[in-house]
């Protein structure tokens, strides 16, 4: 899911960091002695601290443990490991608190926020021209010439392309959650042979096959056009299959609690045909939920009937 983060936002959040800062600094009797912004992300947050804290920015901070470094989010905490020793400050943090109390120096923060929002900050408006330079040196590394008639344009094109192979970033799979009274239905229901698109997130090449999703309502069902969405909101990301079918799932049983769901994922690996040991197997994943899961005599029964209708010959599709 993407937060497009605004400049209004942006004064206010940085001045409630500003303020639990100087909270902080007057409790503590301690004081920075400059501030740091980590380019490109946190320099308008550094620049906003300096001036409502009147402590000068600083450009060196090497073998000084008395600055203070401000980003705008911690996301994987590469970057505050890096700058283990250091007190940092952020508007936004994905990582677990309890993960940071292990890093040397206080971290201070505004928003706790999920791994799987993306933020968009209004100072990195234009990112589509940064995705194409980005290319553009990608292809100079992969030893071609970016200015020749073939590549002149390819930048754009691939940062236009990754814009909708990777779509599902944009979308909330909860929205997507139309539901039906099911009336007095409480059988398997199966969308089965969904077409799906997604990207290794290990070598960023593609994989591709076919979703089998299932659920037995409880008392609501779902559009049966929300089943392929579910399935590509979730796809159009890097991913590895794994996690792709439990996501489908655990969307599943949160948004519409049935009694039980499941998804079964057939794919090709490019990462495994192109590279590696150049082959091309089919990899199976199967992801289950609720009575799906059970050691019983409904859940065998469920998951024998589930495996009967996915080998089931389809219906010949209309021409």
């Amino acid at each position: 899911m993407r937060k497009q983060y605004t400049a209004e936002e942006f004064i206010k959040d940085a001045k409630k960091l500003g303020d639990i800062i100087a909270d902080f600094l007057s409790a503590d009797k301690t004081a920075y002695e400059g501030i740091y912004g980590v380019p490109r992300g946190g320099c308008c947050l550094a620049t906003y601290l300096s001036q409502k804290l009147k402590i000068p920015l600083v450009s060196d901070i090497k073998n000084r443990n008395d600055i203070l470094v401000v980003d705008d989010i911690i996301d994987s905490g590469k970057t505050r490991k890096r700058f283990e020793g250091k007190d940092f400050a952020v508007i936004h943090c994905k990582a677990d608190p309890n993960r940071l109390n292990s890093i040397r120096g206080r971290t201070y923060f505004v928003h706790k926020i999920d791994s799987s929002v993306w933020v968009d900050y209004f100072w990195e408006q234009g990112t589509i021209s940064t995705a194409e330079e980005i290319i553009t040196r990608q292809i100079e590394l992969i030893g071609d010439n970016p200015n020749r008639k073939g590549l002149i344009d390819t930048p754009r094109r691939v940062a236009k392309a990754w814009k909708e192979m990777f779509s599902g970033y944009s979308i909330n799979p909860s929205t997507l959650f139309t539901s039906f009274d099911a009336e007095r239905y409480d059988q398997i229901v199966v969308v089965k042979d969904i077409d799906f698109f997604s990207t290794c997130e290990h070598h960023l090449l593609p994989f591709l096959g076919r979703a089998h999703v299932a659920y037995i309502p409880n008392k609501q069902i779902i559009g049966a056009s929300k089943i392929p969405r579910l399935v590509e909101a979730f796809s159009r990301r890097l991913q590895i299959q794994e996690r792709l079918g439990d996501q489908i799932v655990e969307s599943l049983m949160r948004n519409l609690k049935p009694k039980g769901a499941a998804c079964i994922l057939e794919a090709h690996h490019l990462c495994m045909m192109l590279r590696g040991i150049k082959k091309k197997p089919v990899m199976i994943t199967s992801s289950m939920k609720g009575i799906f899961l059970e050691n019983s005599d409904k859940g065998r029964a469920a998951r024998q009937e589930l495996m009967a209708i996915i080998s089931a010959k389809s219906i010949k599709q209309y021409s």
